[in-house]
C-alpha cells in the first residue's frame, strides 16, 4: 500500500510530500486552504423558537427558515442547538455551522461553510418538512 516512490496518493513520499505542502505552502494551486476555500460558504436567515416541545426545522416564509429548538435562550444554548440541529442535518461538523448575525434575537443569519447552497438545500429538505422550491440560500461573499 506505502510504497515508496510510486507516485500514486497512497504512497508514503506523496503523502509527505502533500503535508508539506498543507503546512508552509506559498504555492495557491496546492494550499489546502485554498483548495477548502473553492467550496462557497452559504448563509441562512433564521427565525429560531427556544423553548418548544423538540427540535426541528418547521418552515419557511418569505426566505426565513424557521426553526424551533427544545434549549433556552440563556448563556446561547439555543444558539447552540441551533447549529447543532443544522451540522446533523447537513451531515457536516459543528464547528463549520455558526451564527454570523443576531446572536440574541430570534431573526439570525447562520453560515454554513463547505456546502454548495444545493447541496445544503438537500440535506435540510431530505424529510420532506420543507418543499424544494420554498427554501432561498445565500452564497457568502467572502
Amino acid at each position: 500500500m506505502f510504497e515508496k516512490g510510486t507516485g500514486d496518493v497512497g504512497s508514503r513520499s506523496t503523502v509527505a510530500w502533500l503535508v508539506r505542502r498543507a503546512r508552509g505552502v506559498r504555492d495557491p494551486d496546492t494550499d489546502i486552504r485554498c483548495i477548502l476555500r473553492l467550496v462557497p460558504d452559504v448563509d441562512i436567515t433564521v427565525r429560531l423558537q427556544p423553548r418548544a416541545k423538540r427540535n426541528a426545522i418547521v418552515d419557511e416564509r418569505d426566505g426565513v427558515l424557521r426553526v424551533s429548538v427544545a434549549a433556552a435562550p440563556v448563556d446561547g444554548q439555543a444558539n447552540a442547538a441551533l447549529c447543532k440541529l443544522i451540522a446533523k442535518r447537513a451531515g457536516i461538523a459543528r464547528g463549520r455551522v455558526s451564527v454570523i448575525r443576531g446572536e440574541r434575537s430570534r431573526e439570525k443569519v447562520v453560515r454554513v461553510e463547505g456546502l454548495a447552497p444545493s447541496e445544503l438545500r438537500r440535506a435540510l429538505v431530505a424529510r420532506g418538512e420543507l418543499s424544494e422550491d420554498g427554501l432561498r440560500l445565500d452564497e457568502a461573499g467572502g
